[in-house]
């Protein structure tokens, strides 16, 4: 069946049903991302389920790890945090990426599902976006390590090979860390009840069409306790909500608006209050962001946000990356300043595939300006002149997690007239040309 078809039979789902499955969903369980957007797609086709899967760097900008300054002005003092984890890489010894005859393995670098929308970045100027990034552009490296991905996507972005033992061993991991025992929690998959199924099933049958096999598989487990909700995806990201959420004391603001200074205030307190949960031996404090938003629920102006993360800076500079990467655990409020949620990232990196040399960032430049880039930004790359920052990250395409330079870009056809510019994203990856598999170059993702 063509995700055609299903987007037509999905057109007949009204927002009845739709407002019914929400019930259900919460009553019981909670249903699949790509089913939320699937019941959304009376007004989008499935191509567009899932945008482009991002690795969390949240937008993420070189900044020295040694400390992180505040985007306007130097902040007095350094906050010291202590306590974590470096993942396994499974790299016990360097392999030589070929393929067996001395020719170079070529690594493919398609990603999951299509482009929806752009990635771009508002800000007066480009030093107002921050991050503690380890990598910055006078980082020496040679080569980085590539890892094959565990987990396989459908188009579409629904996981195939969800493994729930491993997934249920990470739910209970953080469980324990919040001080919730087992038996007090309520165990369960996002697969839909009997009542839902029967009416998409029918929906389907309206156009003369059976739902797909697999189309209600579980793909995400839950644990629920009276006032907490651990929700573990294949991926092994793990979102923490509680309702209500958690206060924070009064002199602490951590809102969706909060500045930076607040932000970095608010995220002592939560890495005193919240040690076992982030287990790290030397967590970096990675507040991210900068980008504005334009003016809502009473704002009045463009407001810069920044979001509060953390990952382990205890190893070496290679190491370092990864945890940046895929081994860090980010803290959102909410417009009562107070704790909603918490993401955990804990990447399966034990595919370790081979360590492939990496090209400079001035390398990387030049096949920019070259037109050798990927991107969502719907003009082509302006020039040299345009180009503002640069940082090194990796991305999970379908078979590989890749290292790439992200690119900033400033569209000076986007700048508005309160002074706001855009700065798209442009990706080169940091993987030589000669080990990459036909590459598609000036769109997205192969």
């Amino acid at each position: 069946m063509t995700p055609e078809k299903i987007s037509e039979s999905l057109q007949h789902l009204d927002d009845t049903l739709i407002e019914e499955a929400d019930l259900l969903r919460r009553k019981k369980t909670t249903a699949p991302i790509w089913m939320k957007v699937l019941a959304v797609a009376a007004c989008l086709t499935l191509i567009c389920t899932v945008a482009f899967r991002f690795l969390p760097q949240n937008s993420p900008i070189i900044s020295p790890i040694s400390s992180q300054e505040d985007p306007v002005s130097s902040l007095p003092g350094e906050t010291v945090f202590e306590g974590a984890q470096v993942p396994s890489s499974g790299q016990e010894e360097a392999s030589s990426p070929t393929d067996g005859v001395n020719q170079p393995f070529q690594l493919t670098l398609a990603e999951n599902g299509g482009a929806m929308g752009f990635e771009g970045y508002m800000a007066y100027d480009i030093s107002e976006i921050v991050s503690a990034n380890p990598w910055t552009p006078d980082t020496v490296l040679e080569s980085l390590p590539v890892y094959r991905t565990t987990t396989q996507y459908e188009v579409g972005g629904k996981p195939l090979n969800p493994d729930f033992d491993r997934m249920e061993a990470f739910l209970y991991e953080l469980a324990e860390k919040l001080g919730i025992r087992k038996e007090e929690l309520t165990v369960e998959t996002n697969e839909p009840d009997e009542e839902y199924k029967q009416k998409v099933k029918e929906k389907f049958s309206a156009i003369g069409e059976t739902v797909p096999e697999g189309f209600f598989n579980p793909t995400c487990l839950y644990g629920r306790t009276d006032n907490v909700e651990i929700m573990v995806e294949p991926g092994l990201a793990a979102r923490i909500k509680w309702d209500p959420p958690v206060e924070l004391p009064d002199t602490y603001r951590f809102g969706w608006t909060s500045s930076f200074q607040e932000k970095e205030l608010s995220a002592g307190y939560l890495q005193k209050e919240f040690a076992e949960l982030i287990d790290m031996k030397e967590p970096v404090l990675n507040i991210t962001g900068g980008d504005y938003l334009l003016p809502s629920d009473g704002q009045t102006a463009p407001y810069p946000q920044f979001n509060v993360n953390f990952y382990d800076g205890s190893g070496d500079i290679v190491t370092d990356i990864l945890n940046f990467n895929f081994n860090c655990i980010y803290f959102s409020g909410d417009e009562n300043d107070d704790l909603w949620l918490v993401w955990v990232y804990r990447q399966d990196l034990s595919e370790f595939f081979a360590d492939y040399p990496i090209i400079t960032w001035q390398q990387a430049q030049q096949m920019l300006c070259e037109g050798k880039y990927f991107t969502t930004v719907p003009e082509a790359m302006p020039g040299a002149d345009y180009v503002k920052k640069v940082e090194l990250i990796y991305r999970e395409g379908v078979d590989f997690l890749i290292p790439y330079y992200r690119f900033y870009v400033e569209v000076p056809s986007w700048e508005r007239d309160n002074g706001l510019k855009t700065y798209g994203a442009y990706y080169v990856p940091a993987v030589p040309e000669e080990y990459l598999a036909d590459p598609q170059w000036g769109g997205w993702f192969n």
